[in-house]
């Protein structure tokens, strides 16, 4: 299975609380899915993907897993998904590039692009699916990362983690990890540089991804 360095950084920084019900929007291979399961042991996940490749590789590797009797994949469109069950962690990993060219492959636009699911329909997906308390968690470039910010607050979300990202000290961030909340809470900022030199993890990312890098 692939493993993202964002995905990863992703995964490990999402608070520990106690989450019970987590909804991965596309789930892709089901990377952060797996790390939800190992990370809150009591949390039933549901990993959506509209790719259907990506599916069967997420659906396969949550039944290798040893988390198998509470994780599992759901092939559909998130834009239309109704589920009676809420959910009160909403995650998700978009590689949205809503300005670049759009590829000759469509699994490739599926997955690179808003064409099939932009920020704003993420938005409805966690208002409609997530629970009173719910939150929701996304890693994004810095442009889509104000344009997240600027929906939720038309729907009266409060954003309560603000993670900015780098890969060297010297470097600006290119990427945001943001949290939401649907009730009023203190908002913390903070930022993580990935590489304190060429080819070496700086500490700080060492010690928030140790629970899931064996290398470390």
């Amino acid at each position: 299975m692939k493993v993202c360095t964002d995905s990863i950084l992703f995964g490990s920084w999402i608070d520990a609380k106690l989450h019970r019900s987590i909804l991965d929007v596309g789930t892709g291979n089901g990377l952060l899915s797996l790390m939800m399961a190992q990370k809150f042991p009591k949390a039933k996940i549901t990993g959506l993907e509209i790719d259907f490749s990506s599916f069967c590789e997420a659906k396969l590797n949550f039944q290798n897993s040893e988390w198998s009797s509470r994780i599992k994949a759901i092939y559909c469109d998130a834009k239309i998904w109704n589920s009676f069950h809420k959910f009160d962690l909403i995650i998700s990993n978009p590689p949205f590039f809503s300005h670049s060219l759009l590829s000759n492959q469509i699994s490739k636009n599926i997955s690179r692009h808003q064409i099939e699911f932009n920020l704003n329909e993420l938005v409805q997906l966690w208002i409609r699916q997530g629970t009173r308390y719910s939150n929701l968690a996304c890693i994004l470039p810095v442009n889509q990362a104000e344009e997240l910010i600027g929906v939720v607050n038309l729907v009266q979300g409060k954003l309560i983690k603000f993670t900015s990202i780098r890969g060297r000290s010297k470097n600006k961030p290119n990427r945001i990890m943001l949290m939401f909340s649907k009730e009023k809470a203190p908002i913390s900022v903070s930022s993580i540089c990935i590489y304190s030199s060429p080819n070496e993890y700086s500490k700080e990312f060492i010690s928030l991804t140790k629970e899931f890098y064996i290398n470390h």
